[in-house]
């Protein structure tokens, strides 16, 4: 009886110390993103998926929504692509006559670019995952672009991945 005790309490405890990962969340094969306290990652559904289709405007490629990580501040899709490379995709991106590109820079050789679609602001932050090379897209969207703007200088989002 005590070993069962004592097992029982082994078990809540582990479980207990696995609970403290629900800041990590996971995506494509092996990549992970770091929560902060305000952000949640929400379960796809219809509006969400219309809501990324509606920002991320490349209907030529194959891009499906991953995750959603929702923000009282901003927005998080992150999209994998699936046929496409991250040349096409840039390349999707500059033909886009509704997305004004404002800034591009590199980042640790992954394209990072702050821009506009109508109302919101967007960090798209294109780099190749780690186990089958596929090519991933966070998009970063407000409609406050002093945040957004802040949060690509420094590089905030991306410093979240690991």
């Amino acid at each position: 009886m005590r070993k069962l005790f004592f097992i029982t309490l082994i078990c809540i405890f582990v479980s207990n110390c696995k609970s403290n990962n629900e800041n990590t969340l996971r995506f494509a094969y092996q990549e992970k993103y770091l929560l902060d306290l305000d952000e949640k990652n929400v379960t796809l559904n219809k509006n969400i998926t219309d809501e990324y289709e509606k920002f991320n405007g490349l209907p030529n490629l194959n891009i499906p929504l991953n995750r959603y990580i929702f923000s009282p501040d901003y927005k998080i899709f992150i999209s994998i692509a699936i046929q496409n490379t991250p040349l096409e995709i840039i390349n999707a991106y500059k033909s886009d006559l509704t997305l004004k590109i404002i800034e591009v820079k590199n980042y640790k050789n992954n394209l990072n670019m702050f821009c506009k679609k109508n109302d919101d602001f967007a960090i798209k932050y294109i780099f190749t995952e780690s186990k089958e090379k596929l090519p991933v897209i966070l998009n970063v969207v407000s409609k406050d672009s002093l945040l957004i703007k802040k949060m690509y200088d420094e590089n905030k989002i991306i410093k979240k991945l690991q």
